[in-house]
């Protein structure tokens, strides 16, 4: 058994995720500085009151934990953190083994979009077009010829926000003409988007120095949340050759190592435009393990200098139960949308989410199918079924 210590300072439902993605593993332990990880009951440090406020605290936090808890591996979770830890590396391998991740300049480099799409541009990775505001009157003939929708995106912004959607490209000319957007002062800091119509597509990958362990891609079926946003109720795990070369093609040119969550858009006609990069796990992590490939336990396997073979691309659907709990409205697209994918020619395996320890599912008529929902309905409401009549 290895020792895990999770560096998180969100409590969020991504460290939750990975958490009990090394749980399900069998072989790590998990602990933690913070408080709480969502549900998960964890180690927790009790005797100090964990200060993760820059690189340096960090350290300090972290190695009077490491000394007490013989801790084997180190794992960052959100980006501020993977900065932090960056910052200050080479100290903490003398403590513990770190994680793969990328170094503090690729960081930088990823977080910002425009930059990040050079780096697409680089590995021959589609792109949509973009205006960086930086010279705007050089790029305003350009701008007001443009006719289709744009996005108007902070360069370093997160997450969905900050974006502004206009109907063309003289929409957004005229707003920033009139004082209706402020930039700040800061033009640089902003950029022009294409808007691409479509379905969100993400390409998730780990790599160790460029050589790629393994990827997943996955398209939203029934979605939630914020409209800029790849959240979803309903995902559609897929692999095929040209996801596994559009991940070789990024590992290769950015020499990245550790997880890597890149959002991506499917155009109308089938093609893979690549938006922005998040450095670490994807929030549907979870997703992969219930489908056989353990993302979170290969990367702590690859710190600790175990041979990890290839990651195979999981296929399949995954079933977000917490995002129908959340809003139940989600419901009225989840069930045909469901049906869609059960009754086809090819069923999926379809996984539920492990955290309301429950089985995996495989469906494969929609006669099975529609018993298994009710057991599945029935588990969730605490109470055995009730044998049907004539049975």
């Amino acid at each position: 058994m290895y020792n895990v210590l999770l560096l998180d300072e969100t409590n969020d439902g991504l460290a939750e995720g990975i958490g009990r993605s090394l749980l399900l593993a069998g072989r790590f332990d998990i602990h933690c500085l913070t408080e709480s990880v969502g549900r998960l009951r964890l180690h927790r440090a009790k005797t100090t009151e964990a200060d993760l406020s820059s690189g340096a605290a960090l350290l300090r936090s972290v190695k009077e934990y490491v000394s007490d808890h013989h801790i084997d591996v180190v794992l960052p979770i959100q980006e501020p953190m993977l900065a932090r830890v960056a910052e200050v590396r080479d100290e903490l391998c003398s403590l513990a083994k770190v994680a793969p991740a990328p170094s503090a300049e690729m960081l930088a480099r990823v977080h910002d979009k425009w930059q990040c799409r050079q780096l697409f541009i680089e590995a021959g990775i589609d792109v949509p077009s973009a205006w960086s505001l930086a010279d705007l009157p050089t790029l305003r003939a350009d701008l007001e010829a443009f006719r289709e929708p744009v996005l108007l995106k902070p360069v370093l912004g997160r997450g969905g926000k900050g974006i502004q959607r206009f109907d063309s490209g003289a929409d957004l000319l005229a707003a920033v003409d009139s004082s209706q957007i402020d930039l700040g002062g800061k033009p640089e800091l902003w950029m022009a988007e294409e808007l691409i119509e479509g379905t969100n597509v993400n390409v998730c990958l780990l790599a160790m120095d460029g050589d790629l362990i393994g990827t997943a891609g996955w398209r939203v079926v029934v979605s939630q949340g914020h409209a800029f946003r790849s959240a979803g109720v309903l995902l559609d795990y897929y692999g095929d050759d040209r996801l596994q070369e559009f991940a070789r093609r990024f590992a290769v040119v950015t020499n990245w190592s550790g997880p890597a969550d890149i959002d991506c858009r499917m155009t109308l006609d089938g093609r893979v435009k690549a938006l922005e990069v998040n450095p670490r796990f994807w929030q549907t992590t979870l997703g992969p393990v219930s489908l056989g490939s353990n993302f979170p336990a290969a990367t702590c396997l690859l710190a600790v200098g175990e041979e990890v073979a290839p990651l195979r691309c999981p296929t399949g659907l995954w079933l977000n139960i917490e995002g129908i709990i959340q809003d139940w409205r989600n419901v009225r697209a989840l069930i045909p949308a469901l049906g869609r994918s059960i009754r086809g020619a090819h069923p999926k395996l379809l996984a539920v989410d492990p955290r309301f320890e429950l089985d995996f599912i495989r469906f494969h008529t929609a006669r099975q199918a529609n018993g298994r929902i009710r057991q599945l309905l029935v588990r969730l409401k605490g109470r055995r079924p009730r044998p049907r009549e004539g049975r």
